[in-house]
């Protein structure tokens, strides 16, 4: 298994940092930086875990 392409997801896919403007939160509040940091973490995650899981399902 290579692990060591799991570990780092491919640099740049997503912009770390956006205006706050842009994105709104639930409540329709503009969400601030970190809270934008959280999201992208969030979604990293979630694409980590879908490529370790197709990588462990297909044969």
């Amino acid at each position: 298994m290579p692990f060591k392409t799991l570990v780092a997801p491919p640099a740049a896919t997503e912009p770390f940092l956006l205006p706050s403007s842009t994105l709104k939160n639930e409540d329709g509040l503009p969400v601030t930086t970190p809270m934008i940091f959280v999201h992208v973490l969030k979604k990293r995650i979630k694409k980590l875990i879908n490529k370790i899981k197709t990588l462990i399902l297909v044969p």
